[in-house]
């Protein structure tokens, strides 16, 4: 065994296995001395093993497996921030309608106000012109029946001029 190999630690089971020997023969080495063990944070032991170096034709595929990903990761990451960006857009135009409507609905809501305001005006102007054309209704009605008498008494006055003389 080259004691240079970069070395793990691994359970039993995964040191049998890159040994190529029984976990028998694995906890006997152990015993001996011949492998260094110790135990986990869960109390169980672990045996320090040369870890697995990968032949130059796996080293090759995993890298270009890497490679596959990594370049597959980026084109989901640019397809990710174009649809962020496009929703970014769209929030931006629904918040722009949004704060239109409230402007709107706000616009309304004062025209409405006014309009009631107004409503209130015109029905008291309204009332305070039919009473004054009432008044001056009466006062028409008294005006012409001033003309009246005023009318009657001057054609008295032209027909009995030897009243008023006698007196």
């Amino acid at each position: 065994m080259n004691t240079n190999a970069p070395k793990e630690w691994v359970s039993l089971a995964e040191a049998s296995r890159r040994l190529n020997i029984h976990i028998r023969t694995v906890e006997r080495h152990m015993n001996k001395g011949k492998l260094s063990h110790q135990r986990n944070a869960s109390g169980k032991f672990e045996v320090l093993v040369p870890a697995v170096m990968p032949t130059p034709e796996v080293a090759f595929a995993i890298t270009q497996q890497a490679e596959k990903s990594t370049s597959l990761a980026e084109s989901h990451l640019i397809e990710v921030q174009k649809e962020l960006r496009r929703s970014r857009g769209a929030f931006r135009i629904l918040s722009g309608i949004a704060a239109g409507l409230l402007l709107f609905i706000g616009a309304l809501a004062f025209a409405w106000v006014n309009a009631r305001e107004d409503g209130v005006r015109l029905e008291v102007t309204a009332s305070m012109l039919k009473e004054q054309v009432t008044t001056l209704g009466t006062t028409n009605a008294h005006l012409q029946s001033v003309l009246a008498d005023a009318a009657t008494t001057r054609q008295l006055d032209a027909e009995t001029p030897w009243l008023l003389r006698s007196q």
